[in-house]
């Protein structure tokens, strides 16, 4: 099966052994015909002489599908495309899928296992990987699934060093003064301010509009994804149901935030549903981050992400005693323990003020205390 060009008519037409379809406008309307074309061809064929890549193949249909349902975003579907196409496909062998023992599952583990990937990546493959052998059984008739052998990979003990040394990546309320005083452009200032003093994912926060805002408060029920099928930014759901809240943001940063809305609401056209930063389409984010590397090059503070901004908040709360409870409502975490997990260094740097405390108070009790 194979997709060719008719240079005459200037169409597109699709070959099957010996049967062509033609006349079509595109070639991805042809590739449309040949999905279609496949999906029939596989599904009235027992599963014993189905092969791994025809599976696979229907897998991303799949997941296209659900793509367009909005059950998933396109960057995770793009992403999962793209390693089934590369990673997957060029490290499988293509056998009929009933004829794959634990053996090769085990095989291609160890492939992906010696690849100079991270751990999460590798195990993001194997997963996906293992995911083709269940859509086979939910829908060609696999009976057998040789890839529950596979295990997932252990992080090593570098990779959580580093991810613990990214953690502490934050910047002071000292650094942050000097950031932002270089930062000239008043719609950035205000979005850094933002994401600096309310901890907001940065695609939580370019989805704010100023009907979410009510003067004192911010309401979080939606993210911007900045990958598309038609390369546009897309709105879609927060990252969970717990990351739908609302966040006050106190006196002074409100009255910021209310002060420049009024220079907004003198825009020609403004609108409620205007975004809060960038009007009509959220601001992009090359400009973000050009803008940010070179207030900090001006500023001579140490080099940070746009998250590293969340996390600045959330270790400045931690630091000043705030309950991990309330930090982690504010972060719109699912759970604390995730909270925990992450910030747990900080947390012992409270230790000390426990022991203290400890110390105070049994020292005065004891020194009350009549001998027995």
């Amino acid at each position: 099966m194979s997709i060719h060009k008719d240079r005459k008519s200037n169409t597109w037409y699709v070959k099957y052994k010996n049967n062509t379809k033609r006349g079509f406008e595109s070639r991805k309307k042809a590739e449309q015909y040949e999905a279609k074309l496949k999906l029939s061809l596989i599904s009235n064929v027992d599963c014993n002489s189905v092969y791994f890549s025809d599976i696979a193949e229907d897998y991303k249909r799949f997941l296209h599908q659900r793509y367009l349902s909005k059950n998933i975003s396109y960057g995770t579907y793009s992403k999962y495309k793209l390693v089934i196409d590369t990673t997957i496909k060029e490290n499988v062998d293509n056998k009929k899928i009933s004829r794959i023992s634990e053996m090769d599952c085990r095989n291609f583990a160890e492939r992906i296992a010696q690849m100079d990937y991270s751990t999460i990546h590798k195990n993001y493959i194997l997963n996906l990987y293992k995911a083709i052998f269940k859509h086979g059984i939910r829908y060609f008739g696999l009976t057998h699934n040789p890839s529950i052998v596979i295990e997932p990979l252990k992080k090593t003990f570098e990779e959580k060093m580093k991810k613990r040394d990214k953690e502490k990546n934050v910047w002071t309320e000292e650094d942050f003064i000097k950031f932002i005083q270089c930062v000239h452009e008043n719609i950035y200032r205000q979005f850094y301010m933002i994401l600096y003093y309310t901890g907001l994912r940065i695609g939580e926060a370019l989805a704010l509009k100023w009907s979410d805002f009510d003067g004192q408060c911010l309401n979080i029920d939606k993210s911007v994804t900045k990958w598309t099928e038609n390369g546009v930014y897309e709105l879609k759901e927060t990252k969970n149901v717990s990351s739908v809240r609302t966040i006050d943001l106190g006196n002074a940063l409100a009255s910021y935030l209310n002060d420049f809305k009024k220079e907004e609401v003198k825009q020609y056209g403004f609108k409620e549903d205007w975004f809060i930063f960038g009007r009509t389409k959220p601001l992009p984010r090359t400009s973000i981050d050009r803008i940010k590397d070179t207030a900090i090059t001006k500023a001579n503070v140490k080099r940070i992400r746009i998250h590293d901004f969340r996390h600045s908040h959330a270790s400045n709360l931690i630091a000043n005693g705030i309950n991990i409870v309330a930090v982690s409502k504010r972060l719109g975490h699912s759970d604390v323990n995730m909270t925990l997990s992450v910030y747990t260094h900080l947390i012992q740097k409270n230790e000390q003020e426990l022991t203290n405390y400890v110390n105070q108070s049994s020292n005065a009790i004891l020194q009350d205390l009549n001998p027995c």
